[in-house]
């Protein structure tokens, strides 16, 4: 079985870095993918690629009023019999988020 996790959350919370204890683990990892792509990935992964690590932006999002192909892709990378998937989401407190933010 083929091993997928999505890594989305706040921007500065830590996503890039979580991706690169998951590349340490052995995890290929692709940090920031458009979401579009996410579909052909998941396919991609079940052929050649036996553990993957994705960071999604929620401003990859595409943007439009029916969300159905978002949750067509939330499904396809959970409910897959032939992949387990995870989704894990980052959050920040907005004071940590602040402090690291560049003068």
């Amino acid at each position: 079985m083929k091993r997928i996790l999505i890594v989305t959350g706040q921007s500065g919370s830590g996503k890039s870095s979580a991706l690169q204890v998951l590349e340490d683990l052995g995890y290929y990892c692709i940090d920031n993918l458009p979401i579009v792509f996410l579909k052909e990935l998941i396919d991609l992964a079940k052929k050649s690629y036996p553990k993957i690590a994705v960071s999604l932006d929620v401003r990859n999002i595409p943007i439009s009023d029916d969300y159905s192909e978002l949750n067509d892709i939330y499904t396809k990378a959970t409910h897959d019999q032939d992949i387990n998937g995870t989704v894990i989401f980052i959050d920040a407190d907005d004071q940590v988020l602040i402090k690291t933010l560049p003068l």
